[in-house]
């Protein structure tokens, strides 16, 4: 393998059948995906935004 080539983890156990990836896609086509945010200690957002 060349450096910085990256590969799968065999042993990666959050595999999804057929039935689930559509159910996924279904939900991310009507809700979107989730974004994370970082509040400081005076509840200032310092990475992310609403």
């Amino acid at each position: 393998m060349k450096k910085g080539e990256i590969k799968q983890d065999l042993r990666n156990y959050r595999q999804h059948n057929e039935k689930n990836k559509e159910l996924i896609k279904k939900s991310l086509q009507e809700c979107g995906t989730g974004r994370s945010i970082v509040v400081d200690s005076q509840n200032e957002i310092i990475a992310g935004k609403i």
